[in-house]
């Protein structure tokens, strides 16, 4: 696996990790966040198909789910959506997108 295959990216979010981790690992709250409607529930192992609007346009897309760890890591590959659909990116390799829960430190105290 190259460094290629993937997207990274970290942020700091004001929310507790529990809420976070259900935002990313329940189908219905990942679908209201990415604008996207799943067909199914993420599990390891599986695959989830659904519907992507995109410029008014319907794609379809499927995730491949590599890791559910609560509130620690979710990770699934996919073929981003071809915005031109007489593209076929099946034979190209999967993008892995992974998203790692971590606390971190409390900021200081304002002055």
């Amino acid at each position: 696996m190259s460094d290629t295959d993937r997207i990274v990216k970290s942020i700091q979010l004001r929310a507790p990790r529990s809420r976070v981790w259900a935002a990313i690992s329940d189908a219905r709250e990942f679908g209201a966040w990415f604008g996207v409607s799943l067909d199914g529930d993420f599990a390891p192992g599986r695959a989830v198909s659904g519907t992507l609007q995109y410029k008014g346009q319907p794609f379809r897309l499927e995730l491949h789910v590599e890791a559910v760890e609560p509130e620690r890591r979710f990770a699934f590959r996919w073929h981003p959506f071809a915005v031109d659909p007489s593209v076929d990116y099946s034979a190209e390799p999967m993008t892995l997108v992974e998203f790692s829960l971590e606390d971190s430190p409390k900021a200081p105290a304002s002055p």
